[in-house]
């Protein structure tokens, strides 16, 4: 696999940690940070010449915890925060991150609709706020709502091959989504009696 035309593992992880930042489905700490601790553990990969945070480093995380919302629990413990503000925390460290490529991996998963569809606009505001710093953002979505409405292409992946690639609202049809998902015409739901 190539980044910028050089083989992937031919970069260190600091390196890599420049260009990618990544959001897991689910983060887990052993210690309890405050936000902002979080929040700047994603600028570790620019970290001055001692592995030190710099002026510019808060500069950054300041900015980041304002364009997330966060600023008014910055000083919170994530152990305080819901599990929608933490992913929020989570986002926003990648953020911080600064790195050209954001993958996302079901990030809304845990999420009720109101904070996914908040997080996916969070994400979108980003791309277009943040000119100077282009993102390229590949997410794993299985609300494929979010995925109409919020992304720009679509790559369907069936059994690891990819079926079919293009924009959401012309590959997102009930016909493909039926054949994609094996659901036969005769599948309805039963409505339960008490």
């Amino acid at each position: 696999m190539l980044l910028d035309g050089r083989p992937i593992d031919k970069y260190t992880l600091l390196q890599r940690a420049q260009k990618i930042a990544y959001l897991p489905q689910e983060i887990r700490v052993e210690f309890n940070l405050t936000v902002r601790q979080a929040v700047l553990m994603g600028r570790f990969p620019h970290y001055g010449l001692f592995g030190r945070e710099t002026l510019e480093d808060h500069a950054v995380v300041d900015s980041v915890l304002q364009r997330t919302g966060l600023l008014e629990l910055s000083n919170r413990e994530l152990d305080s925060l819901s599990v929608g503000q933490r992913q929020r925390v989570w986002l926003a460290s990648c953020l911080a991150q600064s790195a050209p490529i954001l993958l996302l991996d079901e990030p809304t998963s845990s999420l009720d609709l109101g904070q996914t569809w908040r997080m996916l606009q969070l994400i979108c505001q980003e791309q277009v706020e943040c000119p100077t710093e282009p993102k390229t953002i590949i997410g794993v979505f299985h609300d494929l709502e979010a995925v109409k409405k919020f992304c720009s292409r679509a790559v369907a992946i069936k059994d690891g091959i990819i079926v079919a690639d293009g924009a959401p609202s012309n590959l997102l049809t009930d016909e493909f989504v039926s054949q994609l998902y094996d659901l036969s015409e005769s599948a309805q739901f039963v409505p339960v009696r008490n």
